[in-house]
C-alpha cells in the first residue's frame, strides 16, 4: 500500500481506496509523507481561493477556513481542545491531566482555545488573500505536519489510555526526519518569511517537548494535534510579518 495514499487517508477526510485495510506497518511507513499530505491539503485551499476571487475577502476567509477544517473533520481541533483543557484543568497532576484529556466533552478551556485559533486563521487567512500571497497558504498546512512529524519522531509516547499499544511500533525516525526536512525546504523556499517560520517552529518543538515529558512523560495524540495547529499558526503568522501590515 502506497505510504502517501496511507498518509492522506490517516489526515484528512479525503476518500482514499482501499487505505482502510492498512496495518500498523503501513501507518508507520505513512509517517515520512504527512508534509506531502499537508501539502495536498494546501493545493486544495489555494485552489478554492484562486476560484473565489472576486467575492468579498473576509467571505473567502471563512470559506477557506472552513474547508481547512472540513478536510481533516476538526480532527486537529479537537486534539488542541483536550490539551488546552487537561493542561488548564490537571493543575500539573498527570494522572488528573491525561483523565481531562481522554474526556472529550470539553470546558471552557476547551472552548476558548478552539475559537481563538479558528479567529486567528480566518484573520490570517484573510490578510494572506489580500496581499495575494498563494505560497504562504499553500506551505501553511505543510508547517503543521512539519511540527507534528518532529515531535512523534523525538519525543516518546504516552499512551491515551492504560492498554493502548505504541502509536508506531515499526517508525522509521531517519525516514520521519527526511520527510521533515524536505517540508521545511519547502517551507524555507516558498512561503514568505520562511525562515522566520522554520525559527519558530524549532522553539515551538523544544517547548512542545519539553511540556510534554514534563505534565505526561512524552507525547500522546491530542499532543500530536496541538503540535500541528500550532504548527499552521506559526507559518501564517511568519507569512503576515513578512508580507506587512493587512490593511
Amino acid at each position: 500500500m502506497l505510504p502517501p495514499l496511507v498518509a492522506l487517508a490517516d489526515l484528512t477526510r479525503i476518500p482514499v481506496p482501499r487505505t482502510s485495510r492498512a496495518g500498523a506497518a503501513d501507518h508507520a511507513r505513512a509517517v515520512p509523507w504527512y508534509p506531502a499530505a499537508g501539502l495536498v491539503i494546501g493545493v486544495l485551499l489555494v485552489t478554492t481561493a484562486f476560484l473565489l476571487q472576486g467575492l468579498p475577502v473576509f467571505l473567502v476567509a471563512i470559506a477557506v477556513t472552513g474547508l481547512w477544517i472540513g478536510l481533516t473533520g476538526a480532527r486537529h481541533l479537537q486534539g488542541l481542545a483536550d490539551t488546552a483543557d487537561g493542561f488548564i484543568g490537571g493543575y500539573g497532576n498527570r494522572r488528573r491531566i491525561l483523565r481531562i484529556m481522554r474526556d472529550r466533552q470539553g470546558g471552557m478551556g476547551a472552548l476558548a482555545a478552539v475559537i481563538l485559533v479558528v479567529l486567528a486563521k480566518a484573520f490570517a487567512v484573510g490578510c494572506l488573500l489580500h496581499h495575494q500571497q498563494w505560497a504562504s497558504l499553500l506551505a501553511a498546512p505543510v508547517a503543521g505536519r512539519v511540527l507534528l512529524g518532529g515531535i512523534l519522531a523525538t519525543t516518546p509516547h504516552v499512551p491515551d489510555d492504560p492498554g493502548d499499544l505504541p502509536l508506531f511500533p515499526h517508525l522509521d525516525r531517519a525516514a520521519v526526519m527526511a520527510g521533515i526536512l524536505a517540508g521545511a525546504l519547502l517551507l524555507g523556499a516558498a512561503m514568505t518569511g520562511g525562515l522566520a517560520a522554520l525559527a519558530v517552529l524549532a522553539v515551538l518543538a523544544g517547548l512542545l517537548r519539553w511540556a510534554s515529558k514534563q505534565a505526561l512523560g512524552g507525547f500522546n495524540s491530542d499532543i500530536l494535534d496541538t503540535a500541528c495547529e500550532l504548527g499552521e499558526l506559526a507559518a501564517l503568522g511568519a507569512a503576515l510579518w513578512g508580507a506587512g501590515a493587512c490593511l
